[in-house]
């Protein structure tokens, strides 16, 4: 859910943009900003010395002279709750607000304070009073749809958004609020629609129309209805065919699908996708349909542009696939396509159960799967036990000096297993000593020998 109001968020701020400031040079040339600036300055002076009665005597008194010094209303109004005294900026935020009524900023504070001041009664009448002094303004429905939600919750918020979208219409600004809160209620069928209407808002072949559509199908890709998000994926390749997004979004659905086990529709979404993400899940798919060797070659085709520690994990599958014999490029299939799917512990299940079934040249390779597979899976008994039995089993085989570390670290980490620790790594210092990863050996001993905390950290 996080991440699908990440999504709305991202789609609401294509318009949420506030309207532009004045240009530096027209505030810069306000007759009596100098005046401003220096009594600014003497004020926070004041209050960062704990002065609170002479810096609101400054603010009030530049105040007076400089009644459109926003700056000076919200530096008076922190100077008040400071002194416990947060309603007595109730009557200097009126005061501007009756001069410059169109000063959005200056209106959420009031709403704000009168929070602040337990005057809750007070919170829509000046709501509405914003309403009026801000005509075809999204500021008082958006920015006062926030409050709103802290005070009486998402069901009120959403019916102020509601009524600014009656008075103004669908505007970005406005609908993705809602979207937003729609998504904080739980209602992703509505916040979908609200997200649906953003899009359609803007006009065909625009870059706003382009990134709305593609938050709506973010949100779309990781709900349930993953026939809808086929349709609205399809409608979208075909008005951006070129769009770098494709290749996630497709890769997205793709494992949705697959996950249902609609293997058809998952090839069909990626079918002319190019990018990581699609060779990605294509790999997958050709593996639970059998076809070992052209699996293997698309997340070869993966690789380069992978996380270098999802890399690592890929790389590692293509080498065992390729060396396994049939039965046990089979279990290794299983069980990845398994971890891919967000159940890596009954893959490793899988492996525990498969492995001695398997021919004794599979077996290492098999073992080092399940150890990487419990490693993200829990408990870490599973990984040493599996590393175990690479160590103990097949000392000559490719994955022994990897998993000879791994284990002599998890050893070192139980109570009494220290000396077991020094003896897997003497074995395999002497064993391999130009493999790559003795020289993390020999420090790995010393610091155990010397009785360093690291890795392992365990005692005797």
């Amino acid at each position: 859910m996080r991440a699908c109001r990440a999504t709305a968020v991202a789609v609401a701020a294509l318009a949420l943009a506030a309207p532009p400031p004045a240009s530096l040079a027209a505030l810069q040339n306000r007759p009596g900003l100098r005046l401003e600036n220096r009594m600014l300055r003497q004020a926070s002076t004041h209050e960062s010395r704990g002065e609170l009665k002479e810096a609101e005597a400054t603010l009030r008194e530049l105040l007076e002279v400089q009644s459109g010094s926003v700056a000076a209303v919200l530096a008076l109004e922190r100077v008040l709750r400071a002194d416990g005294r947060i309603a007595e900026a109730l009557p200097v935020l009126d005061r501007y607000l009756a001069e410059y009524p169109r000063t959005s900023q200056v209106w959420q504070h009031k709403l704000g304070v009168l929070i602040e001041a337990d005057s809750l009664a007070g919170v829509e009448t000046t709501l509405e009073n914003w309403i009026r002094a801000a005509p075809g303004s999204p500021d008082p429905y958006r920015l006062g749809a926030r409050v709103l939600e802290g005070v009486h919750g998402v069901g009120r918020a959403a019916e102020l958004i509601e009524e600014g979208v009656a008075a103004l219409g669908d505007l970005p600004a406005l609908v993705g609020e809602l979207a937003e809160m729609q998504l904080a209620r739980g209602d992703t069928a509505a916040a979908l629609a609200a997200m649906r209407r953003i899009t359609e808002w803007y006009p065909a072949g625009t870059p706003e129309r382009r990134d709305a559509w593609i938050g709506e199908l973010r949100l779309l890709v990781e709900s349930p209805d993953t026939e809808a998000a086929m349709g609205l994926l399809a409608a979208f390749r075909e008005e951006h065919p070129d769009a770098e997004q494709l290749d996630g979004l497709s890769a997205g659905l793709a494992s949705r699908l697959l996950g249902e086990g609609k293997r058809d529709e998952a090839m069909a979404v990626l079918s002319g996708i190019e990018g990581p993400g699609a060779a990605l899940e294509r790999g997958y798919l050709l593996l639970e349909g059998g076809a070992v060797a052209e699996a293997v070659a698309a997340l070869q085709v993966a690789l380069p542009d992978l996380e270098p520690s999802h890399a690592t994990e890929i790389l590692e599958l293509t080498l065992a696939l390729s060396e396994l014999t049939a039965p046990g490029a089979t279990l290794a299939a299983r069980a990845a396509i398994a971890s891919h799917r967000g159940d890596p512990g009954h893959a490793v299940t899988l492996l525990r159960d498969g492995v001695d079934r398997l021919p004794a040249p599979d077996r290492p390779a098999i073992l080092a799967l399940g150890a990487r597979l419990a490693d993200q899976a829990g408990p870490a008994e599973d990984a040493t036990a599996f590393r175990r039995r690479i160590v103990t089993e097949h000392a000559d085989s490719r994955e022994y000096p990897e998993a000879a570390l791994r284990f002599a670290r998890a050893l070192s980490a139980e109570p009494g297993g220290r000396a077991e620790a020094v003896r897997v790594l003497e074995a395999l210092i002497v064993a391999r000593p130009d493999s790559p990863v003795v020289p993390g050996a020999r420090r790995e001993l010393r610091r155990i020998q010397t009785g360093r905390s690291g890795p392992g950290g365990g005692g005797q």
